[in-house]
């Protein structure tokens, strides 16, 4: 059988069996009644391992080799599978604006989307192993109050996870204002500071800690005068710097209190998505990785 591009489904509620392009679903026991199209290509995956490991109700019903997952968010603010790049190499994208639209769009011709998925205010993407280390960063932040981090390079497969930051401070300024804040120096391992080409950079993430008063998602933003200069810091500011020095990525904050990833750049904020989708999305698509 030839490989199909068809998205859609058409249901039978006679014999309540959902067509779904080249197979069909029998939907009370949520399994196909017909052989995958690539069933012949891939001999070690009997019916009795679910699809990809997964119940047959969270895999496109394309029955397609996996490429690069396009995701966007719905109405409800929760991510949705949008299509995919044509291509295997192990990475996730987000996207929104006029970009979710073509993806979209190229989905319902049955085509792979084949516009620009370099980061920028409408797209961020993340290689699937990286949850690993990401996950990690956030237990290591859930159980000690601060802040962790990591990064991975394009020469690389492995995430390097940085040095854990100081405890959280909470300064007084007078007036009645006080400034808590967390921190983790970036690219920092066993106390020394790591030389990264900011060409070769391709992801890098920090956690916000849950305490007094932390944990948001946002990336922060401010400035102070220091002598009576405007000193900008935070992590936006940081990511413009990063910019300047030639890194095209856009960085993401994991809140350790709204449990969302915040994808920014030199700007402000790209995409806010719940953890645990996020982390799901990567899993998956990491295991397809290894098994194609």
């Amino acid at each position: 059988m030839g490989r199909q591009r068809l998205t859609y489904h058409v249901e039978n509620p006679l014999l309540k069996v959902v067509y779904r392009a080249d197979k069909a679903e029998q939907k009370s026991v949520q399994r196909f009644l017909s052989v995958d199209p690539l069933a012949e290509k891939y001999p070690s995956w009997s019916p009795y391992n679910y699809t990809m490991n997964n119940p047959v109700r969270y895999v496109d019903p394309t029955g397609m080799v996996v490429e690069d997952p396009i995701y966007g968010k719905n109405f409800w603010g929760n991510l949705k599978y949008l299509g995919d790049d044509g291509t295997n190499n192990g990475r996730v994208y987000f996207v929104s604006g006029q970009t979710k639209r073509d993806v979209k769009n190229a989905t319902a011709n049955g085509e792979f989307y084949s516009g620009d998925l370099s980061s920028s205010d409408e797209v961020s993407s993340i290689p699937s192993q990286m949850i690993f280390s990401v996950d990690q960063s956030l237990q290591s932040t859930l159980s000690s109050n601060k802040e962790n981090g990591g990064h991975s390079t394009f020469s690389s497969f492995e995430t390097t996870q940085w040095d854990e930051g100081p405890a959280v401070t909470n300064r007084d300024l007078g007036d009645g204002r006080r400034e808590v804040k967390g921190s983790v120096q970036p690219f920092v391992v066993d106390g020394d500071k790591l030389d990264i080409d900011m060409s070769n950079l391709d992801v890098y993430y920090h956690i916000h800690p849950d305490t007094q008063g932390l944990g948001s998602s946002t990336p922060s933003n401010y400035s102070r005068n220091i002598n009576g200069r405007n000193i900008r810091r935070g992590d936006i500011p940081y990511q413009a710097d990063l910019e300047r020095s030639g890194y095209n990525g856009n960085p993401f904050v994991v809140g350790a209190r709204d449990n969302r990833v915040n994808f920014y750049n030199g700007r402000g904020s790209v995409m806010k998505v719940k953890y645990q989708q996020f982390k799901i999305t990567l899993l998956s698509e990491f295991i397809s990785h290894l098994r194609f």
